[in-house]
């Protein structure tokens, strides 16, 4: 997963970076809607076709899967695993059929704020000034990934936060 988020952070923030450097702005708008288009079709079948199987063919926990279904479709599932806490890792419990959407949420929680990184990181002079800044957000997002770990955090809160997963992305954007 840290690898996938690293090179998301390196493939859209060199595409915003690009586009702020060619067009002087990113266009923001357009890069909500180019992955609006990408990414909801294809989430709502697949969110669509699992809450209709767990009404006909399958009893199972209806009202937590028609919560992960909001949760899913408004990109804040990975917290509300965080909430009930949900452990990747346990094997033997009954997971969401949609848990594995939870990276999706990082993602998009990520890349609302892209553009406006982008835009603040580009008012800096200097690549080199750009990326040491980058380079410390992602070590303060270790850092504070360990000070939760040091403080007790769950292990569903380590695994599936924005703010210490973050550090993925930070480092896929300094590369880039």
């Amino acid at each position: 997963v840290d690898v996938f988020f690293v090179l998301t952070g390196f493939l859209l923030g060199g595409i915003l970076i690009t586009q702020r450097q060619r067009r002087g702005a990113v266009d923001a708008a357009g890069f909500y809607l180019r992955r609006a288009r990408r990414i909801l079709p294809a989430l709502t079948m697949v969110v669509g076709v699992i809450m209709l199987r767990t009404l006909v063919v399958e009893e199972g926990d209806r009202p937590q899967i028609a919560g992960d279904s909001f949760a899913a479709m408004t990109f804040w599932l990975n917290w509300r695993l965080v909430a009930r806490d949900d452990q990747y890792v346990n094997f033997f419990a009954d997971p969401s059929p949609l848990r594995h959407l939870w990276t999706l949420g990082v993602e998009e929680q990520v890349y609302l704020l892209l553009p406006l990184l982008i835009t603040g990181l580009m008012l800096l002079r200097g690549r080199r000034a750009r990326t040491a800044l980058l380079v410390a957000a992602a070590l303060g997002s270790a850092l504070w990934a360990a000070w939760l770990a040091r403080d007790g955090a769950t292990g569903s809160r380590l695994y599936y936060g924005t703010d210490v997963r973050a550090q993925a992305f930070l480092v896929g954007l300094a590369a880039a």
